[in-house]
């Protein structure tokens, strides 16, 4: 019994450590540029890492050459202090070199579990802001061709709804919406202006068997993976790495690319020609 445990917990820190790359293609009709988006979620730094990890994790996602990145929430947790704050965010700051970088809120980011809380809201978005990162909160941002969306956690009470949220949205431009939790999916698809929706949160269940019991007793939509739902195209990660302790026995620990291009014209078809004997 002891041999099994020691083995689940070793599997499980060495699981975690492995970070991989997961890539998703969509095309559409819609008129757009061919953009690489970066997307990555839950990071609950400093859990299980350090500066000289984190240091690689972004160098290896930077080697991805985004146009756009989008960070999903829980960049920190309630075990995070105000110098791992601001070292994890200052680390960040390569992603800035070559792309615009969009923060969307986490429910743990700004630490609602604590009493006494180890840095603020402003102290957080000031960092953000100077590692050139801009904050999207129930707000909308033009990036080239494509319409970024980032929503307020659902955690909280105050994010608006969908269709105030899209209200003012041009639905001829193709628009990605980022929603830490994935849920209210049904709300964007009746919208008709979402194409793609991105989440986190799920962590994919992490320890394995809770992730099917997520698909059981959890209010979400989609616990990992891509759903094609009509005009939207909805994805869930598993996180970049692990909440509450260093270990992951169920999904893996991984960034997300999306390649979206425009849709291949369809061939002409052949002259057929008439042939009399």
């Amino acid at each position: 019994m002891r041999g099994a445990a020691f083995s689940y917990t070793a599997y499980g820190y060495t699981h975690f450590q492995r970070r991989v790359e997961m890539d998703y293609a969509l095309e559409t009709d819609k008129k757009v540029s061919p953009t690489r988006l970066l997307f990555f979620s839950d990071l609950h730094y400093p859990n299980g890492m350090d500066g000289a990890s984190l240091t690689q994790l972004v160098d290896s996602m930077a080697r991805t050459d985004p146009d756009i990145v989008l960070i999903g929430g829980d960049l920190f947790d309630e075990q995070t202090s105000k110098a791992d704050m601001e070292q994890g965010v200052a680390s960040l700051r390569p992603l800035r070199e070559h792309a615009r970088v969009f923060y969307i809120y986490g429910n743990h980011d700004l630490q609602p579990k604590r009493r006494v809380k180890t840095y603020t809201q402003a102290d957080f978005e000031r960092a953000l802001r100077q590692a050139g990162i801009e904050i999207l909160n129930d707000e909308s941002a033009v990036c080239g061709s494509i319409t970024i969306v980032g929503r307020q956690d659902a955690a909280l009470k105050t994010r608006l709804e969908a269709a105030d949220l899209l209200d003012s949205l041009d639905p001829a431009r193709f628009t990605v919406l980022v929603d830490h939790q994935p849920v209210d999916t049904k709300a964007l698809l009746d919208s008709g202006k979402v194409d793609l929706m991105l989440s986190g949160h799920t962590h994919n269940g992490q320890l394995y068997p809770f992730g099917y019991l997520l698909d059981v007793y959890w209010n979400c939509d989609l616990r990992y993976g891509i759903n094609d739902e009509g005009r939207m195209t909805a994805i869930t990660s598993s996180g970049v790495n692990a909440w509450g302790f260093p270990a992951r026995t169920m999904g893996t620990s991984e960034y997300v690319v999306v390649d979206i291009k425009p849709q291949s014209p369809s061939p002409a078809p052949e002259n057929s020609t008439d042939r009399q004997s």
